[in-house]
């Protein structure tokens, strides 16, 4: 019973009147194109990820977020096209939403070792809220929510909310750096299901540090055949009263990577977490998980996330640019 009363007023929350955050991701550098539509054609040949997130398992409904994009660089557009699909479910169904995103990013640069990069995103959103599946108006101290409501807004069916987004990102990146900027959702499109209120503005500033810690060994086998790069980077961003600070550093080649990570507000700490990724040729796979040390640690379960690069051939096969350096993972 504990958990479902957990659960439930973490969802209310979200429910009636919506002042909430986006959803987020423990490797935001393994979905570039969510974090910053300036990464859009990153890797200048075409790639597909994919990303699931679960949170707080533990409890009577978990948080479930999906990703899927794929992006490229087209040279006669001078800059990168994506496709992002985000679908997050909160509560087995209870509130889902799914927004559906094309990205342009241009690209040029402001010296010659230094990348400029200014992304635009389009996108459409939809938000549903089933209030069957949780909203009663009286609350079994055993069973839960067992008597049905008198509500006729809540018993019309499933509410849902459909609505435009609007958001720009920047990137300055060289071999040695990178640093953004990013406002999503610049409109601050309504999305409330039953009065007024409206997505608010998310600022994010994120970057970081490319440090070569040995050369290439000399054999092209082995787990520690390239050459190994120590990124450490941060992350924070604000949505409406809300922000978030992560800080973290990754250990990486071109065949094993690993990292361990911190996130807090300006409150209370969330979360430490740890990632790991293994490439082999055109697949790169990671996994993280989070160590919720907030004051719901012992009941939530964590988080686990999971990501998947399938790198594709270059088109035109013979191309000169160089991928942006920033880390995966």
């Amino acid at each position: 019973m504990k958990k479902n009363i957990i659960f439930f007023l973490a969802i209310f929350g979200f429910s009636i009147c919506s002042y909430g955050q986006d959803p987020h991701f423990t490797q935001y550098y393994a979905n570039p194109v969510y974090l910053n539509p300036a990464l859009a054609g990153g890797e200048y040949c075409p790639r597909i990820i994919t990303n699931y997130r679960n949170q707080w398992p533990m409890l009577a409904g978990s948080f479930e977020t999906y990703s899927f994009s794929f992006d490229l660089t087209l040279e006669p557009i001078h800059g990168g096209i994506g496709l992002s699909v985000i679908h997050d479910d909160a509560g087995n169904g209870v509130i889902k939403s799914t927004s559906v995103n094309l990205i342009y990013s241009y690209h040029t640069k402001i010296a010659r070792k230094i990348d400029l990069l200014t992304g635009f995103q389009v996108g459409s959103n939809q938000r549903s809220l089933n209030p069957d599946l949780w909203f009663g108006d009286q609350i079994d101290p055993i069973a839960g929510f067992v008597y049905p409501s008198q509500d006729d807004i809540l018993n019309s069916g499933i509410i849902s909310k459909n609505y435009l987004d609007i958001s720009i990102g920047t990137l300055i990146s060289s071999n040695s750096f990178f640093l953004g900027l990013v406002a999503h959702h610049i409109t601050e499109p309504e999305d409330a299901f039953l009065i007024n209120g409206n997505l608010s503005m998310k600022k994010t500033v994120h970057g970081g540090a490319v440090i070569k810690i040995n050369e290439a060994i000399t054999s092209t086998t082995g787990l520690f055949s390239g050459s190994t790069y120590l990124i450490p980077n941060f992350l924070f961003k604000q949505q409406a009263e809300t922000e978030q600070l992560n800080l973290g550093a990754t250990i990486t080649n071109n065949i094993v990577s690993g990292g361990l990570g911190y996130r807090r507000s300006f409150a209370n700490s969330d979360a430490m977490f740890f990632v790991i990724g293994f490439q082999k040729e055109a697949i790169k796979i990671g996994y993280s998980y989070d160590f919720t040390i907030s004051s719901l640690s012992n009941s939530t379960g964590g988080a686990h996330e999971i990501s998947l690069r399938i790198q594709l051939p270059c088109i035109p096969k013979k191309i000169i640019l160089n991928p942006i350096k920033c880390p995966k993972f």
